[in-house]
């Protein structure tokens, strides 16, 4: 297929990233709040789904203008990085980010310098994010729990399940979610080992979403530092001879760079191997023990440079495996890694022992952590429905929840409903950046009770009270009493997120745009061709 360039200035960048933002706006902002809409969807050759996830929906846009994709995919990148990052506030940050474009595209109209407007706002910013960590409750009870969940699910029953659960579960205990067999949704507790570290670059997740995850991998753990390409090719090498469906992996290391990661990422995208890479995290000191504790735990050999299991000449029985791997932007979680009983046994043996007669204390804790990792746990819930497009639906609905919750745990909780960002705008005014934002922080709250059919004076709007979009019969409410909450963490990154990605786009002075994609074969790919 040949490839066409198309060039846009003067006023036609702006004129076509705000029609696309546009665009998607409109399909994410009905979903907003629990009286919003639900999307009904159909990608070509699928079957047909229903969501009220604004993320799902960001994700199912895609226009045929080239020029206006453009916006609807970056607004889409904004929605796509707060559900990165927090796991929450997904249509809230698209609602925000087109808001500001709207309206400073129209002052950029007027003839206002666009980079002039894009750090005047982000000036704003950190005053902003300020008032809301000032006002964010740290104390956070199941109770609290359950009415974030029930907030972010728009669903009570699933919000009093996932908050129990996350209470008793911690922020540091891997939530995991799949499909029941049956109508009914039940929870189990399977082992897991959990990386605190996401992928080693976000190439590795392109086209996977916020969320990659690798069904039945092998497990690659290697003691070292990758950097040549030399040190991935033989690995790559191995897996030539499989049949596609079965170059799935799993590599963890010390670190990877260079060219190393570059043959990795482009040997992903090319489809010649689904790949996931870890790293050993910034906070653990001996790598090589802790290579050895992922190795113990899959069934692989540790290999390195200069050892008999050496990456140079790698062998397939020198792979562990496992029943998944799931990678997000903070953690990547071995599910059922397929471990040696016999040399589970033995390590936990020397742990325990080593535990006790230390003879530091840093050590004795070391060795108490590394068995905590290996014996650790990993919570999955099952969700179940009446028919396969239900259990999909009600999948979301626990995806929104536990990432809230999460979210909460982290950070705390603050007032809902849009009504925290509504009441910090009221004190913006006295340039064009602040009227900007005042305009677009009004914009979710708006969004909920339009989406809800509710007319509101805003002298009602304070921090703490506004409506129960449920039952708007009972008028202005204490927001916290009625169970009424939202992650502190979502509304910073919503605010930050969406300052950032509107700013990209208002200053959007020429747009070029390749039309058409060429057909490509998967094959390994080795860097010898610069072509």
């Amino acid at each position: 297929m040949s490839i066409k360039t198309k060039i846009l200035t003067d006023n036609d960048p702006l004129e076509a990233v705000l029609a696309g933002a546009e665009k998607l706006y409109k399909a994410v902002s009905v979903t907003m709040g629990p009286r919003g809409s639900n999307v009904i969807f159909r990608k070509y050759g699928k079957k047909v789904g229903i969501t009220h996830d604004g993320v799902t929906v960001a994700k199912m846009v895609q226009l045929n203008n080239e020029a206006e994709d453009v916006g609807a995919d970056l607004l889409r990148e904004a929605a796509m990085k707060l559900d990165a990052t927090t796991g929450d506030g997904t249509t809230t940050v698209t609602v925000l980010a087109y808001n500001i474009l709207k309206v400073a595209v129209e002052h950029i109209k007027n003839g206002e310098s666009a980079m002039k407007l894009k750090l005047a706002i982000e000036s704003l910013q950190p005053g902003i994010v300020s008032k809301i960590k000032d006002l964010a409750d740290t104390d956070v009870t199941v109770d609290k729990l359950i009415a974030v969940a029930s907030v972010a699910s728009g669903d009570k029953e699933i919000g009093q399940s996932v908050g129990e659960i996350m209470h008793k579960a911690g922020k540091d205990t891997p939530i995991m979610l799949g499909f029941s067999e049956s109508t009914e949704t039940h929870a189990e507790v399977i082992d897991g080992f959990k990386i605190d570290s996401g992928p080693a670059s976000p190439y590795l997740m392109e086209g996977a979403g916020v969320k990659l995850v690798i069904d039945k991998p092998r497990v690659i753990v290697v003691d070292a530092k990758l950097r040549d390409k030399d040190d991935v090719i033989p690995i790559l090498t191995t897996l030539n001879s499989e049949p596609p469906e079965k170059r799935n992996f799993l590599l963890v290391c010390s670190d990877i760079a260079g060219d190393a990661l570059a043959i990795m990422i482009v040997n992903r995208v090319k489809g010649f191997a689904n790949i996931a890479i870890a790293r050993v995290p910034e906070h653990i000191n001996s790598h090589s023990e802790y290579l050895s504790d992922v190795a113990i735990a899959c069934g692989a050999k540790l290999m390195s440079k200069n050892t008999s299991c050496s990456i140079r000449e790698p062998r397939l029985d020198y792979y562990g495996s496992c029943d998944k791997v799931t990678v997000e932007p903070r953690e990547t979680v071995i599910i059922n890694g397929h471990a040696i009983k016999e040399d589970m046994d033995t390590r936990l043996d020397s742990l325990m022992e080593f535990a006790k007669t230390g003879k530091t204390r840093a050590a004795r804790k070391f060795a108490d952590d590394r068995i905590k990792t290996l014996e650790q746990k990993v919570i999955s819930i099952f969700v179940g429905g009446q028919s396969e497009t239900d259990a999909e639906e009600k999948h979301y609905r626990y995806e929104d929840a536990v990432g809230a919750c999460r979210a909460a745990l982290r950070s705390g909780v603050v007032p809902g409903g849009g009504t925290v960002l509504y009441a910090l705008s009221e004190a913006l005014s006295g340039s064009i950046s602040a009227d900007i934002l005042q305009k677009a922080l009004k914009s979710p709250l708006e969004q909920v009770l339009g989406n809800a059919g509710i007319d509101f004076d805003k002298n009602d709007i304070k921090i703490g009270f506004g409506y129960n979009v449920v039952k708007p019969e009972l008028g202005v409410v204490d927001l916290t009493t009625e169970g009424i909450l939202d992650p502190a963490e979502s509304e910073i990154e919503c605010v930050k997120t969406a300052i950032t990605i509107a700013g990209l786009l208002m200053t959007a002075g020429a747009l070029i745009v390749d039309e058409g994609e060429p057909d490509e074969k998967a094959q390994l790919w080795t860097g010898a061709d610069k072509s």
